[in-house]
């Protein structure tokens, strides 16, 4: 782990830009809508963000996982947040609150999200990555 971080280090003022360390995330957007990135790590909304007018980098990227490991229960790290639904034990309305998650929560609505907002959810992207939807231009595995 620590060699790992020595050498990405070094990729500082190389592969990525001397402040690299400091940027916020407008700031790795911006970059990369100008085309002077290679790659990116963002949120969701930075795919619609890409393939605006303004974008230099619009119908011309690819989305997919992190990469993951070849040993044994090896999985890609979970890089979204997530939208923390839940339902008090003291809701005067409990029965519709749950009602109103899980519809929230069901295929259709997380698949709405997706082509809309570019807003991603677990059970919607494993349900992409079976599916022919082609609404994310350039999604594979690797």
């Amino acid at each position: 782990m620590v060699r790992a971080l020595e050498r990405a280090r070094r990729w500082i003022g190389t592969l990525s830009p001397p402040d690299v360390a400091g940027q916020l995330e407008d700031d790795s957007l911006r970059i990369w809508k100008n085309g002077d990135a290679a790659f990116m790590r963002n949120w969701p909304y930075a795919y619609v963000e890409s393939m605006r007018p303004d974008s230099s980098v619009k119908n011309r990227l690819g989305v997919t996982l992190l990469p993951k490991g070849d040993q044994a229960g090896a999985r890609h790290a979970d890089v979204l947040g997530g939208f923390q639904l839940m339902v008090s034990k003291k809701s005067a309305n409990k029965d519709a609150a749950i009602e109103l998650v899980k519809f929230l929560t069901s295929p259709e609505i997380q698949r709405t999200g997706i082509k809309g907002q570019s807003v991603f959810r677990d059970f919607a992207g494993r349900a992409f990555e079976r599916s022919s939807d082609t609404t994310l231009h350039g999604h594979r595995d690797i």
